[in-house]
């Protein structure tokens, strides 16, 4: 299956992460032209498609593209950031890959509400905040003092049991 499972917009790119048989890889388009994904094996060019994988030391599906001041890659055990080196652009040779929290998201998309971004943690049981300190993300979980809003039902799968309480959400700025 070639369909990606998240999509975003950064840099002027079409950004495409996780496929059926790539899971853990992010596809980027040729800058400015968001129909050519044409990967260059020699005579690199500022600007061109790219293809890379997070390096992780355990198996973790893209979930979510987020793009903010750095593309942000979700997956179900953590939160990775994408950016050029020392800030700058992405690009063949400028690429700069960090893991910027350690908790995973479900498959709920990611809002942004005011300075955070804000994701629903892996297991649905409660909501997390990314905010950008400086050139790191911090994570925060914005729903320990409100437990009880997240109270769901039992569900097991896959041999695990967990509770899902968050299955979908929208945010207005101006209601």
């Amino acid at each position: 299956d070639l369909y990606p499972y998240a999509v975003a917009f950064f840099q002027d790119r079409l950004c495409f992460g996780a496929t059926r048989d790539q899971p853990m890889s992010v596809w980027l388009s040729h800058t400015g032209n968001y129909r050519n994904f044409d990967l260059m094996q020699v005579n690199h060019h500022s600007g061109e498609s790219l293809l890379f994988g997070l390096a992780a030391m355990q198996y973790e599906e893209v979930r979510h593209l987020f793009a903010d001041a750095k593309l942000l890659a979700f997956t179900g055990a953590s939160s990775w950031g994408l950016i050029g080196s020392q800030g700058s652009a992405l690009d063949f040779d400028s690429v700069d890959i960090r893991r910027e929290d350690s908790v995973g998201a479900s498959h709920v998309p990611p809002v942004k509400v005011e300075d955070s971004i804000l994701f629903v943690r892996t297991k649905g049981t409660g909501v997390r905040a990314l905010k950008l300190e400086g050139d790191k993300y911090l994570g925060q979980d914005v729903s320990a003092h409100s437990q009880h809003l997240f109270l769901g039902e039992t569900v097991t799968a896959d041999l695990l049991t967990y509770t899902k309480a968050i299955e979908d959400w929208t945010f207005a700025e101006d209601p």
